[in-house]
């Protein structure tokens, strides 16, 4: 026998042994830290008890409840089929859950979430505001623990006496002990009842909460946006539309007027939260992969900044208006990928109810002859809608982190 062979094959043998252990001892590592998290967001679904059977600003109030009821019954099937990667890790909702303030919404909406099978974490829309909006409360009506929540809570003397304003930050794990970040933001400071804004305390906590957790992938989720789409003239296709942190700041700077700015609803031309440059400015600084926004009542994607984006500015469609949908969203170590639901039950009535609220106020417009508020249908309802042709696009995409 040759000695010299026997020990080259030992030592082919040691190292192939060798990494077969590495992947023993360290595969299931590797494939454990691998984030694989799958989640709902569920935006605007504006619960009202006693709502009457007819258009309301385009939401289907009549059907609030049973809207919200079917969505959770949908979130819920997913963790029951025989599919474990259908299953939903948690679900945020973006504001405006509660449509009428009142105390027996506030006891609906507790009653219809307590359904769900997995855990939900809310913030207020400007809708939802009440003197006592706060984390007690939440906890009062929900069953919610926020007692190992980060808690930011100030008071402002811009904002309705006596609201308080909280944002808050924790980790969730899945079952497969995956771990991610997930920042809730108050952004709903009132201006003249509607505008959005942030305190500059709030975005000092927001840096400093980053800067903490600055190793962990993080969503951060809210119900104003940050962008607007801007059209150049009442003419310009739905394709060129330009999202833009359009805020006072920026108006200003532009010297814009309001025949020149086509929105699909008008009087949302001021809705972007005020500070939203400074906002956007941290998310860059810490590459957050994901925002999640609502109260627009559309439906878009945004990769930002364009030229070379680092976060994903998703602005949610609304529950209880056209196109009546929520979204499914999977966050990974590379990518964000979405899949927007639309409950089948009230598709067609949902676009009935846009379109007739549109005649509506295009009716009154012309009657008080603001003729430059006057809404192009076919662009109001793809806004509503958003892109939904090509790969990614705003109702089934993914992207590339």
């Amino acid at each position: 026998m040759n000695l010299r062979f026997v020990k080259l094959d030992m030592q082919k043998l040691i190292i192939v042994l060798l990494i077969l252990l590495s992947f023993t001892l360290f595969g299931s590592t590797a494939r454990n830290s691998t984030l694989n998290f799958r989640f709902a967001v569920i935006s605007d679904s504006h619960l009202d008890l006693d709502a009457p059977d007819k258009p309301d600003y385009f939401k289907l109030l009549h059907q609030s409840s049973d809207l919200l009821s079917i969505a959770i019954d949908e979130i819920n099937s997913f963790n029951t089929d025989e599919k474990p990667s259908n299953d939903i890790d948690f679900v945020l909702f973006c504001g405006d859950n509660i449509n009428s303030r009142k105390t027996d919404d506030y006891k609906l909406l507790a009653q219809i979430l307590g359904k769900l099978s997995v855990p939900f974490f809310i913030v207020p829309g400007d809708w939802d505001y009440t003197p006592d909006y706060s984390p007690p409360t939440l906890k009062k009506y929900f069953g919610i623990n926020y007692e190992n929540l980060t808690e930011n809570i100030t008071f402002s003397d811009t904002a309705i006496p006596g609201v308080r304003k909280y944002d808050f930050s924790l980790d969730i794990k899945n079952k497969n002990g995956d771990l991610v970040h997930i920042i809730g933001m108050d952004n709903i400071l009132h201006f003249n009842g509607d505008r959005g804004s942030y305190e500059q305390s709030q975005l000092k906590w927001l840096d400093e909460d980053l800067k903490t957790n600055s190793e962990k992938p993080v969503i951060v989720f809210q119900h104003c946006p940050v962008l607007l789409p801007y059209f150049k003239n009442t003419t310009t296709p739905y394709e060129s539309v330009d999202w833009i942190p359009f805020t006072r700041k920026f108006e200003k700077k532009l010297n814009l007027q309001l025949n020149e700015y086509v929105m699909h609803n008008p009087w949302w031309r001021n809705r972007a939260a005020d500070r939203s440059e400074e906002f956007l400015d941290v998310i860059q600084k810490y590459n957050v992969p994901l925002v999640l926004m609502g109260d627009y009542h559309l439906n878009k994607k945004i990769p930002y900044p364009p030229n070379s984006p680092t976060s994903l500015l998703a602005i949610n469609p609304a529950l209880v208006s056209y196109p009546c949908a929520y979204t499914i969203y999977d966050l990974n170590d590379k990518s964000v990928s979405w899949d927007t639901r639309q409950i089948k039950k009230y598709s067609q009535k949902c676009a009935d109810y846009n379109r007739a609220s549109i005649e509506k106020y295009n009716k009154m417009f012309a009657t008080y002859g603001v003729n430059p508020l006057k809404w192009n249908l076919d662009i109001t309802m793809q806004l509503s809608w958003g892109e939904d042709r090509g790969d990614p696009n705003d109702w089934h995409g993914i992207w590339y982190r």
